[in-house]
This record gives structure tokens, sequence and C-alpha cells, in this order.
């Protein structure tokens, strides 16, 4: 090769480097920029996949694998901001948490049988009493509503839901039947409006009445009923209920289908038409500085996880009205592309928790946090939080530490 290819072949080479490195320093395509507002992550101190959050005197708690942490005003790090500490270890896994005014509720395994271990303050000054839950069989999840505490059992493949008041010294059955036949799957949550308890289940939400349920006597329970829609069909295929307000429920399916329940009625408010599902994780969120603006959580899923498609799970936001009710023409929002929102940083919150897979969310109450910091356990990667980690980020969402 002469000397002019060989320039040439050199020339061609430099051009090319300075396209790239051209291309690089002005290229607007979203990925570039993404990649740029990432947020370093934290190694979470509650890590795995924790329960859904307590709240007991004045403390919040939360689990993950055998240990139980407890988040209060008395706890603070060297910057002021009240942290999570380790409260109690289990020898054995905990399952789940519930409470009640009086109570805390941790369901763990025992062998390959959950129990419930109730704690308590009963003036003891070593602090909380602990005692054994007495309710035989194989507990699966617990859940309390208007302080009431409802256990499911399983008994081989079928489940049986009791109910406990904490005046009363056992507990009860509520004897749910579909078509004559037992409840064959867990209840994964409890509500109520001004007349109905509410148990939601993946075969449907079945409803009690409160007169009932809060009697001594005997009770009827022919009035354990599925929630029907307007052609009298029971909707099936639940994740999870709330309370939007003392007079109604809102529960969410599998693919993301959010109904309004009041006086037993479904009605359809709105739905995922995306493709995403339903991680089950419900939760209102306010405005520490005008707490009559609300917003209605919601936990989703995709349906497959690939590099293209990982930003797209998180939660999206409902503004609810003064009522505490869904709007007639609401929509999704997506976190921090409203005014009126959860975050600020939209491009911030895709890159962390956007990826994440939410359980559950619980807004700290301000008589324990007057920030009334947002938290959420994630599917396998701990326990969040949006607020200022002091990791020189500011305020975002990423891992407790």
């Amino acid at each position: 090769m002469d000397k002019v290819s060989i320039m040439k072949v050199y020339l061609l080479k430099f051009l090319t480097l300075l396209l790239i490195i051209f291309s690089l320093g002005s290229c607007s395509d979203p990925i570039f920029y993404l990649i740029t507002e990432e947020t370093p992550l934290i190694k979470p101190l509650i890590d795995g996949s924790p329960t859904k959050f307590a709240i007991f005197n004045n403390e919040m708690f939360v689990s993950t694998g055998k240990k139980l942490f407890y988040f209060n005003k008395n706890n603070k790090n060297k910057y002021g901001n009240i942290i999570w500490k380790e409260w109690e270890r289990f020898d054995s896994f905990i399952v789940d948490l519930a409470s009640t005014n009086s109570s805390l509720y941790v369901l763990y395994l025992n062998g390959s049988n959950g129990r419930i271990r109730r704690y308590y303050d009963d003036g003891n000054p070593d602090g909380y009493t602990a005692k054994e839950v007495n309710l035989s069989g194989n507990v699966q999840s617990i859940f309390v509503s208007d302080d009431i505490l409802f256990a499911c059992v399983r008994n081989n493949t079928t489940y049986t839901v009791f109910y406990k008041k904490e005046s009363d010294s056992d507990f009860k059955e509520i004897p749910i039947k579909i078509s004559d036949e037992p409840l064959n799957f867990i209840i994964n949550g409890v509500a109520s409006d001004a007349n109905y308890y509410y148990l939601s289940t993946y075969s449907g939400i079945f409803y009690v009445d409160r007169s009932d349920i809060n009697s001594s006597s005997v009770i009827d329970y022919s009035s354990v009923l599925p929630i029907k829609d307007k052609d009298n069909k029971i909707i099936m295929y639940f994740k999870g209920i709330i309370n939007l307000n003392p007079n109604c429920a809102a529960a969410i399916t599998i693919n993301g289908v959010i109904y309004e329940i009041t006086n037993k009625m479904a009605t359809e408010k709105i739905r995922f038409r995306d493709g995403r599902y339903s991680t089950g994780a419900l939760a209102l969120w306010k405005d520490k500085d005008n707490p009559a603006k609300t917003l209605f959580l919601i936990g989703r899923r995709e349906d497959y996880y690939s590099a293209t498609s990982s930003y797209t799970n998180g939660y999206v936001e409902i503004e609810l009205d003064a009522t505490g009710n869904i709007p007639a023409d609401v929509k999704f929002a997506e976190p921090g592309k409203n005014p009126f929102s959860t975050i600020t940083g939209y491009d911030r919150y895709v890159s962390s928790l956007g990826k994440k897979l939410v359980n559950y969310f619980i807004q700290t109450p301000a008589s324990i946090d007057p920030e009334m910091t947002l938290f959420a356990a994630t599917h396998k990667d701990g326990c969040w939080s949006y607020r200022d980690h002091n990791d020189g980020e500011g305020v975002t969402w990423n891992a407790e530490k």
C-alpha cells in the first residue's frame, strides 16, 4: 500500500472517531439521558421480600426473613433522620404482620405451619408482652379491619376464615362457600363500608354483615356471598382490597380492573389497558401540606421482562375526588408526571423503583414521622422509601439503609 493510500485510511479512521465522539456528546436518545439520571442503588438494610407494614403504639413495623424491624421517632441517624432498627429476631421465618389498636400480630412459621404471636402493652417495664394466639391449623394470612383480626387457615386444598375481636377469648369461623363448595383460595385483603366487611380472594370478594359479625349470638351466615357484577356474574381474580374512605372500598383484579364497592355493589371504575398486571399493592397517599388532597397508589407489573421494557413496573397514581372516591373520568398517572404526585423527577423514578415490583405501600403517619415518608416493600429488593438517603442524590426512591 502506497503512502497516499495509508494516509487515506488513517484520515478515514480519524474522521470516524470524531463522528463517534460528536454523536455521544450531542445524542438526544432517551436511553442516554436515562443513564445519566440513574440513581446509584443502596444495599437494603431490610432485604429480600418484606411483609406488609403494621402500625402499633405509634411505631411502624415490617419484617423480612426472621427479622422484625421497627421505626419510631426515637430512632435517628446522625443526620436527624428517623431510621429502621431491628426489634426482634425469630427462630423461623416471619410471614406477615397485622395490628389492631391494642395489639401487634406476627404470623410466623412453626415447622411447616403458620402460627400467630400477639404483642401487647400491659405495663411491662421490659417492653411488650408476647403471647401465642390460640388458633389451630396452618394459618396462611392475617388482616385487620375495624379493629378485628381476620385469619385464613389452610386445610389441605381448601381454606377457612376466622375472625376475632380483641375482647373475644376465641376465634369464630366465617363459613364462606362458593356454590356449596369450600373456599379454594387464600384471603388477600379485608376492607369495609358502613354495612359490610369485604373479604377479598382470587375466587371473588365475599361480604359479611357488620351487625352479624359484631353479635355475640349465633350468627346466620347465609349472607356470606360473593360480589357480583351488573349481569349477576361473580367477579373473580382479585389481588387486593382497600378502604378508600369509611363508606367505600376499592379492589383490583390480577388484570388491573379496579372496582369501587359500596353496599355490596361493585362498579368498575378503570382498568389497565396496556397488557400489564396488578401486584395487589394498594395504598392511599396524602399531601402533608394539604391533607385534603389524596392519591390512590396501585402497584403494577409487566407480563414479561426485557432490557427495553423493565422501566414500567413500579406503580401508578389516581387522584381521588373531594369525597375520597374515584372520579368518573379518572386516568392513571405516572409518578412525577403530574403537578400533584407522590414524587418529583419521573426520570429518576423509572431508573429506580420503576424497575421493581411493589408488594405493599405505606405512608408514615405524621405522629411518627412529620415528613409522612412513603415506603414500599418490593418483591425481592427489600424495603424502599422516597426521601433523602444522605447519599448526595437528594430526595429519591432508594432502599433503606
